[in-house]
C-alpha cells in the first residue's frame, strides 16, 4: 500500500467512525517520549535579565509603535480576565519547547505524530511538581476527526490533576469555511504534529509587561516586531521569550488550517484560510532569536477569545487602532523533542 494510500486510508476511517471514545483513543495513542525513545535535545539559552530585555524592547519598538511601555513588573494573576491561563504565572524553572515538525504535517500529514503535553512538560521539567504548558500548534485532530489548530493552555498540579483551559480551532467547510473555536474535552492533552510551548512552573514573579499601541512602522507583526528587538540587542546570543500577549483594540489577521491534504502540499500558505479578527483576543505562545541551525519555528502564537473567534496570529490589520499588553519571561533552556533527522 502507498502511503498516499494509507492516508486515504486512515482518512476515511476517521470520517465513517461512530464511536468517537474508538477514535479519540486507542486508533491514534500519543507517543511516549521516553518509552517511545524520541530525540530529546536540550541547549542552554542566553538569559539576560529582565531589565535589559525591558530596554532592548522598548528602544526596538519604539520605532514601530506610537506609544510604547515596557518595564518590569510583578506578574498579575493570569487566570484572570482577559487573560484566562491556567496558571497565576510563568515563573520558576522555565524552558522554549518545539515538539514535532512541520515535516509531520507537509507535504503529506503522519498520523502517528501524536504527543501528550503532560508528558512533554514532565519530560522539559523533570523536578517540578507543578507546572504549565502554553503554546501554539496542531490540536488533537481525533477529537473533530479532521485537522485543528490547537492553543495549549494547560496546569498539571501536584496531586496530577490538571487545569485543561486549552482550545482547539477548526473550519467547516460545508458551511462555507465556517470557524469554530472550542475547549478540549475535559481529560484530554493530544497534540500531533508540531508544537512550540513555554513550559514553566506557573508561579508568580517578575516578567516584562509590554504594552503597544497605534502602529507607525512597517512591521505589522507584534511578535516578529519583539523578536527582531531582541535579536538586535544580544546579536548571535540565542534568547527565548514566552507568555502571554492580549490584542485589546484593533484587528488582526489569523489562520486556521484546513483538512488533510489528500494530495502532497508543495506550498503550505494555500492550505491555510485567513480571518480578519476583531479584538479582545488572547494569545500564548514563544519566540525565539534565532533557530540555532535546527530548523526551529522562531515564533509561534495562537489566540482565543470567549467567543467564536481564535487562530494563528499572523498581523494586525489597522496601524492606527492596534493595542497590545503582553507579558513575558525569558526560557532558560531550549529543548527539541522528536526532530526529524
Amino acid at each position: 500500500m502507498t502511503w498516499l494510500a494509507f492516508q486515504l486510508v486512515v482518512l476515511i476511517a476517521i470520517t465513517i467512525s461512530t464511536s468517537m471514545s474508538n477514535v479519540s483513543g486507542e486508533a491514534f495513542p500519543a507517543l511516549n517520549i521516553k518509552k517511545h525513545r524520541l530525540s530529546f535535545e536540550d541547549f542552554e539559552l542566553y538569559t539576560p535579565p529582565l531589565s535589559q530585555l525591558a530596554e532592548a524592547l522598548s528602544e526596538g519598538l519604539r520605532e514601530n509603535y506610537a506609544e510604547v511601555s515596557v518595564k518590569v513588573v510583578d506578574c498579575p494573576d493570569l487566570t484572570a480576565s482577559p487573560f484566562n491561563l491556567a496558571a497565576k504565572g510563568l515563573s520558576g524553572y522555565t524552558a522554549h519547547v518545539q515538539v514535532g515538525s512541520l515535516n509531520y504535517l507537509f507535504p503529506m500529514s503522519n498520523y502517528k505524530r501524536v504527543y501528550d503535553l503532560i508528558d512533554i512538560g514532565r519530560n522539559a521539567l523533570p523536578n517540578a511538581r507543578i507546572f504549565s504548558v502554553y503554546g501554539a500548534g496542531s490540536g488533537p485532530f481525533m477529537v473533530k476527526t479532521q485537522f485543528c489548530e490547537g492553543v495549549y493552555n494547560l496546569k498539571v498540579n501536584e496531586d496530577k490533576s490538571i487545569v485543561n483551559q486549552c482550545r482547539l480551532g477548526y473550519i467547516r467547510l460545508e458551511n462555507g469555511y465556517d470557524l469554530k473555536m472550542e475547549k478540549f474535552p475535559a481529560n484530554e492533552t493530544r497534540m500531533a504534529f508540531l508544537g512550540n510551548m513555554f513550559v514553566s512552573e506557573g508561579k508568580s514573579g517578575k516578567v516584562v509587561q509590554i504594552k503597544a499601541k497605534k502602529r507607525i512602522g512597517g512591521e505589522a507583526s507584534f511578535i516578529t516586531a519583539c523578536r527582531k528587538a531582541v535579536y538586535e540587542a544580544f546579536d548571535w546570543k540565542v534568547v527565548g521569550l514566552g507568555g502571554v500577549f492580549v490584542v485589546k483594540n484593533g484587528t488582526t489577521m489569523q489562520h486556521i488550517g484546513l483538512n488533510f491534504p489528500l494530495k502532497p502540499v508543495k506550498d503550505p500558505n494555500t492550505w491555510k484560510r485567513l480571518f480578519n479578527m476583531p479584538a479582545p483576543l488572547t494569545s500564548v505562545g514563544t519566540f525565539i532569536t534565532d533557530d540555532m541551525g535546527l530548523n526551529m519555528q522562531v515564533e509561534h502564537f495562537h489566540s482565543f477569545s470567549n467567543g467564536k473567534w481564535g487562530g494563528h496570529y499572523e498581523y494586525d490589520t489597522n496601524a492606527d487602532t492596534i493595542e497590545y499588553e503582553a507579558y513575558f519571561n525569558v526560557a532558560q533552556r531550549a529543548i527539541l523533542i522528536d526532530r526529524p533527522n
